[in-house]
């Protein structure tokens, strides 16, 4: 990511943490959760985006008239998930009460940022954090990525001409090296006690399997999550015992939505003045 560097005046690239590869990660983490604590399987493709990776907008007969409030209500209250996340359903967008930042190394590009955390201004306090005197600080961020350089070889042995070469993919992915320290943080906007808990479920269950990024299977994006805060899950985890039946039937609505009454109506009236 750019950045400025006012220590020196001009634009510098430090590497970072998307904030939507850790929504994706929580989604997929909570998501999975969610629907083995309510016992419901997927077999829709739509419920599947609509969950896993956020929604698609679609354009139909069906739903370019209006926007359905009372399914929109229905989903929230019905999967707290996704108030948590947010998704896009038909033509209608469900936004999201959490905000992630994207994480940020420390390092020597962004010391004028944590010494203007530490000064604060007249509407921020100054904010002091343990890692302010970490020695991380004073290496480049250029430093804090390496290169990793993989062959796979064509392990098939199909038949091929005797002057013909073997089919080999290469690979050199760019990797954060080991130990580099990242500042990170999530805010939640005006969320219920069930959707703060969903945060803190997610949290904890990322904590048990804590990478990000790819190629997690062969040993890479390894995390040591460390947040000063996390909500309380027992919220979360109440509702979902108590309500089974209640997210079953807004899971099944994403799968079967209702057909809009309004432009069905309209039709009918058209029909009538055409035939007058």
């Amino acid at each position: 990511m750019d950045l400025w560097d006012s220590n020196v005046g001009e634009v510098a690239d430090v590497p970072c943490i998307s904030a939507n590869a850790v929504r994706g990660v929580l989604r997929r983490i909570i998501m999975a959760d969610f629907l083995e604590l309510v016992g419901y399987e997927v077999e829709s493709p739509k419920l599947h985006h609509a969950l896993c990776s956020g929604g698609q907008l679609e354009s139909t007969d069906d739903n370019t008239s209006s926007i359905d409030m009372a399914m929109r209500r229905a989903l929230i209250e019905g999967i707290p998930p996704l108030g948590l996340l947010g998704t896009s359903i038909g033509n209608q967008i469900l936004t999201s009460c959490l905000q992630v930042d994207h994480a940020m190394p420390v390092c020597e590009e962004r010391k004028w940022q944590r010494d203007l955390r530490r000064k604060g201004t007249l509407l921020q306090a100054p904010d002091r954090r343990l890692w302010d005197g970490d020695p991380r600080w004073e290496q480049s961020g250029n430093r804090l990525t390496s290169r990793h350089f993989y062959t796979r070889r064509d392990d098939l042995h199909a038949d091929r001409d005797d002057d013909a070469q073997a089919v080999q993919m290469l690979v050199e992915p760019e990797c954060i090296v080991p130990g580099a320290l990242f500042e990170h943080g999530f805010a939640l906007k005006n969320a219920s006690a069930v959707e703060s808990g969903c945060l803190g479920r997610a949290l904890e269950l990322w904590a048990i399997r804590p990478t990000i990024g790819g190629k997690a299977s062969g040993g890479f994006g390894q995390l040591l999550l460390d947040y000063d805060h996390i909500p309380d899950s027992s919220p979360y985890l109440a509702w979902c015992a108590e309500n089974v039946d209640l997210a079953v039937d807004a899971l099944n609505l994403i799968v079967n939505p209702p057909k809009a009454a309004k432009r069905a109506k309209k039709g009918e009236t058209e029909e009538g003045a055409s035939s007058s």
